[in-house]
């Protein structure tokens, strides 16, 4: 049984995501955070807020992705991404999305990975998705550096019937399956939105989220990560 869901960002437009939500859409995976190339200079996607409080209020459950960026410090980058996440703590576990071809090598970009992946869930106390594909994913393959990412669920961006996994994973979590799909049909202003599953019945996506924990935890969180941050001083 998969759940469909989609994932968006400023380049969706304007969204109703009450029609979203009745066209049968369970979850977005949302563009959250991100730093300019050339100026080095964070970003909050500019149409995050927004979908973050549509998709509460219409009971789509909301996950917040971060761009990857391979020549910035991978701390800063988790960092930023922290300081909006505890503003608006997520339905799904943070999201790190792997595939900016403009890494200088298979080491140094494993690295920023790893890093912000760590840091991020000793702040939040969830275990980080990480999105790429099987393209992008085969040099890293290649290195013989990856079975530590096994541990980490998988996103996985595939445009066929019949995704395949990349190694070192043996299953997908989430699937990118088109990036055409019928954006009027759902509610955005783009003609074109990416579709998802996830890989289980809506039941175990709730499960997932830990979603009858998830106001308490955060709270906490939000407490033990200040505490975290003032040690690391």
């Amino acid at each position: 049984m998969l759940t469909q869901g989609v994932d968006t960002s400023h380049w969706s437009g304007k969204t109703d995501f009450r029609l979203m939500k009745s066209r049968g859409v369970k979850f977005n995976i949302a563009k959250a955070t991100d730093f300019y190339y050339n100026t080095k200079q964070p970003f909050i996607d500019s149409r995050w807020v927004e979908t973050y409080k549509a998709c509460r209020e219409v009971g789509i459950l909301i996950g917040g992705y971060h761009w990857l960026q391979p020549g910035i410090d991978p701390t800063v980058q988790a960092q930023w991404y922290l300081d909006q996440y505890f503003r608006t703590p997520t339905d799904l576990p943070p999201v790190v999305d792997f595939e900016d071809a403009k890494y200088t090598t298979v080491k140094d970009y494993l690295w920023r990975l790893r890093t912000w992946l760590e840091k991020v869930e000793l702040a939040t106390g969830r275990v980080p998705i990480i999105y790429t594909g099987n393209g992008f994913m085969a040099p890293f393959i290649a290195s013989g550096q990856v079975a530590w990412m096994a541990r980490y669920p998988l996103w996985l961006a595939h445009y066929t019937t019949a995704p395949k996994v990349p190694r070192p994973w043996d299953k997908w979590t989430f699937w990118q399956y088109s990036e055409s799909g019928d954006g009027i049909f759902y509610g955005t202003e783009s003609l074109h939105l990416d579709m998802d599953y996830f890989n289980g019945t809506e039941a175990e996506l709730r499960l997932f989220c830990m979603i009858e924990e998830q106001e308490p935890p955060v709270k906490r969180k939000w407490w033990l990560y200040r505490l975290i941050e003032h040690w690391m001083r």
